[in-house]
């Protein structure tokens, strides 16, 4: 298998988080046009919070694809370095970012609390199997 497979998910998961910002300025674009919002009225993120509540959750969603991800691009650069890329390892990290997907439609669309919780559990489920997987490849 090329090893550059393991970037695959990697170039999936950034281009997520492009789409989720381009649907953020969007939508918070069209709120500010609606209610007539000066962009000096929003120059910080407790500003726009208060004045944008209808494109909250979609800044709520891009700013998760910072938090976790993290964790994600790490055990892909690790794998890549350390020689461990594998199938297993690239459906692992597919997996997680077909998750973290369903995550941000939820999010962004109806946001059912409980659907989206689901949806993050999941995905955290194959970055954390992943990471074990790693240290099993590493060590054992």
């Amino acid at each position: 298998m090329d090893p550059k497979l393991i970037f695959l998910p990697v170039f999936l998961q950034v281009l997520l988080t492009f789409a989720v910002a381009l649907w953020m300025a969007r939508l918070r674009i069209r709120e500010m046009n609606d209610k007539r919002i000066p962009a000096q009225d929003i120059r910080t993120r407790a500003m726009a919070a208060v004045r944008l509540v209808d494109s909250q959750p979609a800044s709520d969603n891009y700013m998760n694809q910072f938090e976790m991800p993290v964790l994600f691009y790490v055990l892909a650069i690790i794998v890549y370095l350390t020689a461990s890329v594998s199938w297993a390892m690239l459906v692992l990290l597919c997996l997680y970012v077909a998750a973290r997907v369903v995550h941000a439609a939820i999010q962004l669309g109806r946001n059912n609390v409980r659907q989206r919780f689901a949806a993050f559990l999941v995905s955290n489920l194959f970055l954390a199997v992943g990471w074990i997987y790693l240290a099993v490849r590493i060590f054992a």
